[in-house]
């Protein structure tokens, strides 16, 4: 949460100093690899992770892309990455 609220703090940079901040939200595969199936499900590890090219891929998305800033992508368990809505106080919702 507390990168979540740092991120969109920061946004106001872009304005001020041509800053951009974002954020993403994700488990990689090199994280949880080594665990056993079993040791997965206890931790709660998703089955399916980000592969170290796939997460990097995200990151160029994020520092290239000049439409965002003050953004917080979340990507996991296979899911297409999706963004937490801008103005989202509850950070709730992803668009």
């Amino acid at each position: 949460m507390a990168q979540i609220r740092l991120t969109t703090t920061l946004a106001g940079l872009r304005d001020q100093e041509n800053i951009r901040v974002n954020c993403l939200g994700s488990r990689m595969d090199c994280l949880a690899r080594p665990l056993a199936p079993q040791q997965r499900r206890e931790r709660g590890v998703p089955d399916t992770l980000l592969s170290l090219a796939e997460v990097a891929g995200a990151v160029l998305r994020l520092a290239t892309d000049e439409a965002l800033f003050g953004r917080i992508m979340v990507w996991w368990n296979g899911q297409p990455p999706r963004f937490i809505s801008q103005g989202d106080p509850g950070f709730q919702t992803l668009d």
